[in-house]
């Protein structure tokens, strides 16, 4: 009985597993998709910001700059720690999905 039990575990398992793949196999396959898009409009830009952050932190005091990089908006923040995360964890889903999938 137990034995049945497992087996039908890990065959619901194994469809989850499989629908998951497709979904994330569409969305790479796609030109347009979220969270391409989101990379190219969220990620990017804040890690733009971020180097720059670091850069002007090395330079102004080797080179006797005063160069300034603004705070990003409050709101622009706090959407951004939603959505890179988001996105991160989109792109290590579809990731493990093609490693699962033996693609």
């Amino acid at each position: 009985m137990q034995t049945e039990v497992t087996k039908e575990v890990i065959r619901a398992e194994v469809e989850a597993r499989k629908g998951a793949r497709d979904i994330a196999l569409a969305e790479s396959a796609d030109r347009w998709s979220a969270t391409r898009i989101g990379r190219w409009l969220i990620v990017t830009p804040w890690g733009i910001h971020w180097a720059l952050i670091y850069l002007v932190s090395i330079i102004n005091p080797n080179l006797g700059t005063t160069f300034v990089v603004q705070a990003v908006p409050t709101a622009v923040n706090d959407m951004a720690l939603v959505l890179i995360p988001a996105i991160i964890i989109g792109d290590a889903g579809a990731l493990a999905v093609r490693k699962l999938g033996g693609r």
